[in-house]
């Protein structure tokens, strides 16, 4: 397509502005995006995350009040506007949500990126995006039956250069470090999760770090123990060595940071452990993704336990375990997030 497209991108989640802001860059690379008249619209707490060197209409939203939806208006006509990049989020009535009501009915192109194999976030039979990208095959067969949205295998934005997305440090020794990432505190069944680390005590971990959710809000009492070192997010690269284990119950970053420990230019071994125990947690995680199987569990160094009452044993064992490389799950990211892939797809959206 000749002329630049004129995108207006929201989110309300941390997972969606992350995914937006690598679409940003990407489309900045390839020239075809119109600077002047694109703008962001987020979540208020997101001051610090995106700036005017990404993008110079910023626009932080402190409520969604009656006049929401005229000024959405007034801005998506005044910088005539050709597609909204919507995000997902779980929360009723969300920004997302709101948005993509308001281009839909102004006849504005509306497109989503799924941020989680299978997430269509709070979109309903009313209002969702008319266009949603995901990962994989595997993401599009999860999501079919939910969402009315034109579903495209796209690959996502943030696997599409392969380079790191968090670098590891210069730390070559064989310590073994843990990674342990929260999660947002309104999702059901989170306290199992959190009790379960309070109490876990294990051995032949040199370093043991909690990175919080940013939407995370009451500190845990985990926090207390001297053994559990308090991180955030911009420091993550520090803590970060050659020797790393992730325990997460279902967080993107824990992806984000095995993308980027295959493709860093040191060599990196990992082991992904995802918690996902019954009852309440793994009924969210069932509805959310439509499999109560999390996305690449089925490949090397990547676990998924959901026995609350073992867990403990099966963690030690797998800390004890030899790391193993996995060529698999490199070519994964290799074939299914290509850029020339994605962004034919989203060009001809943009030109149609």
């Amino acid at each position: 397509m000749n002329r630049k497209l004129r995108i207006l991108f929201c989110a309300q989640d941390y997972g969606s502005l992350e995914q937006n802001i690598f679409l940003l860059k990407i489309l900045k690379e390839d020239k075809k995006l119109d600077i002047k008249n694109s703008l962001f619209i987020c979540n208020k707490l997101f001051k610090n995350k995106i700036t005017k060197n990404i993008i110079k209409k910023v626009f932080f939203i402190k409520n969604l009040n009656q006049n929401f939806s005229k000024k959405i208006i007034e801005i998506s006509l005044l910088n005539r506007i050709d597609l909204a990049v919507v995000g997902l989020s779980y929360k009723f009535q969300s920004l997302d949500y709101k948005i993509t009501d308001v281009m839909n009915k102004q006849n504005i192109k509306t497109l989503c990126i799924q941020d989680f194999w299978g997430n269509v976030g709070n979109f309903d039979k009313k209002v969702y995006p008319q266009y949603l990208l995901v990962a994989d095959k595997y993401a599009k067969n999860l999501t079919n039956k939910k969402i009315k949205s034109k579903i495209i295998v796209s690959g996502l934005p943030k696997y599409l250069d392969k380079k790191p997305i968090i670098n590891f440090n210069n730390n070559n020794n064989n310590n073994n470090n843990l990674l342990i990432i929260g999660q947002p505190d309104y999702v059901p069944g989170i306290n199992m999760y959190f009790k379960f680390l309070n109490k876990l005590n294990l051995k032949n971990i040199d370093q043991i770090f909690y990175l919080p959710h940013p939407m995370e809000v009451k500190k845990k009492n985990f926090f207390k123990k001297k053994t559990i070192r308090f991180i955030n997010r911009n420091d993550l690269s520090k803590y970060l060595n050659n020797k790393l284990i992730v325990i997460n119950s279902f967080s993107t970053l824990s992806y984000d940071i095995l993308f980027s420990a295959i493709f860093s230019k040191k060599k990196v071994n990992y082991k992904i452990i995802f918690l996902s125990f019954r009852s309440k947690l793994m009924n969210f995680i069932k509805s959310t993704v439509g499999s109560e199987n999390l996305p690449l569990t089925n490949y090397r160094n990547i676990f998924q336990l959901s026995n609350y009452d073992n867990c403990d044993i099966k963690i030690q064992k797998i800390i004890d375990k030899k790391y193993l490389s996995c060529n698999l799950i490199k070519n994964y990211f290799q074939t299914k997030h290509q850029k020339k892939i994605f962004l034919d797809n989203l060009y001809k959206i943009g030109k149609n």
